[in-house]
């Protein structure tokens, strides 16, 4: 999950074009401000948070972060070809902690 690109691929590919991921603020009016790009992760919707979690109601819990992360998880399980069951679930875990 990066301005670039919400997964490996796109990123790698926004990459090796030397495509930036800055772009005008869209997550809040920044008229006010003097500057007004950034490097916003774009196009995080909630069907890909559903589709990496298969759970509607974890939306609710998650704030903007939380939907990164556990996009970024999801992504990383797949590219590892492993999947959590519930006889493994005490062997993983993620940490969220503010920066």
């Amino acid at each position: 999950m990066t301005p670039a690109g919400n997964d490996v691929a796109a990123t790698w590919s926004a990459l090796l074009a030397a495509r930036s991921g800055v772009a005008p603020i869209t997550n809040f009016d920044a008229r006010g401000f003097p500057v007004r790009i950034a490097a916003e992760v774009k196009n995080l919707s909630p069907e890909l948070v559903e589709q990496a979690t298969g759970d509607r109601k974890l939306l609710k819990l998650a704030n903007r972060s939380h939907r990164f992360a556990l996009v970024a998880a999801a992504q990383a399980f797949a590219d590892a070809d492993i999947r959590p069951t519930a006889d493994t679930a005490t062997r993983w875990g993620c940490v969220v902690a503010p920066a």
